[in-house]
């Protein structure tokens, strides 16, 4: 019997210092709150209307992913070293349900809309597209191409899209263009969407695009309620769980070392009653 209840001895002393082992050992990372999220924007903005552009030239029915693919298959001189490969996988990968999946580019057919196209599989809309709900809401203006053509620092791609006329890339080499945070996914969490390229039809080109759908004729429908609203970008915050490791280890340890000192002492209660005269025996024997 002490042979037994030596070896759960020892069996919880190895398990609590391998843990204690394992907490001191793996390396303790500080986890942002915010996270950061890569989104591409492409622009209906007047006077060229870029996205009807795109929609009348067979592009409506893409989905979204799949309206990026195209376009850059379809682009001449090439947008890949922008809109990258590795980008569109991250796309690809994102859940089944995710809205760059279940909406389509001719959603977004109105005057003035502008969708963003995240790398959390999220899609992002200027609030002008009143008949679609559900969107998280970008900030007007700052998502337009022509708010960044032409400024230091921003370098300008006028490529062909096959079958939709000319178009402009704007982007920033060093950073984003833009970038503005909401609160989420989590509670306590905020998601920082950085803009790095915006797809529109500038002025040199308007007069080849169609004249998209009046927001006015879906007005009725705006749900305004249903979109949060983003904050100000504050830029990452962080927070250190060095502590909270350490805790999480203290707490398994001491959880361990109560259920065996639990088992051990109910184990020898059980012992002494199902043999009360096993020590007085003993002793007598010797």
């Amino acid at each position: 019997m002490k042979t037994k209840t030596s070896k759960s001895i020892g069996f919880c002393l190895i398990a609590i210092m391998f843990l204690g082992i394992v907490a001191y050992a793996c390396p303790v990372k500080a986890i942002d709150v915010n996270v950061n999220q890569n989104t591409f924007v492409l622009s209906n903005e007047a006077p060229g209307y870029g996205i009807s552009a795109l929609v009348n030239a067979g592009y409506g029915d893409d989905n979204l992913y799949q309206a990026l693919v195209d376009v850059v298959s379809h682009t001449n001189p090439s947008i890949s070293n922008v809109l990258t490969g590795e980008f569109l996988q991250t796309l690809k990968g994102a859940p089944a349900s995710s809205k760059i999946f279940t909406t389509h580019l001719k959603d977004f057919n109105f005057q003035g809309a502008t969708v963003g196209i995240s790398s959390d599989g999220t899609v992002l809309t200027n609030g002008v597209v009143a008949g679609i709900v559900n969107f998280t809401i970008l900030t007007t203006g700052d998502v337009f191409g022509s708010t960044y053509q032409g400024k230091q620092g921003i370098t300008s791609i006028d490529p062909v899209v096959s079958g939709a006329g000319s178009f402009r890339l704007v982007y920033n080499s060093s950073g984003p263009l833009t970038s503005f945070t909401i609160n989420g996914p989590l509670a306590g969490m905020t998601t920082t969407y950085n803009v790095f390229g915006i797809l529109f039809v500038p002025l040199s080109s308007a007069s080849q695009s169609p004249s998209p759908t009046s927001t006015s004729t879906i007005a009725a429908t705006s749900n305004p309620t249903q979109t949060p609203e983003p904050t100000q970008t504050q830029g990452p915050s962080s927070f250190s769980i060095d502590y909270v490791y350490a805790i999480a280890a203290v707490i398994i340890i001491i959880v361990i070392a109560v259920g065996a000192y639990t088992y051990i002492k109910r184990k020898k209660t059980r012992d002494s009653i199902q043999h009360p005269f096993s020590d007085e025996m003993t002793t007598r024997r010797v």
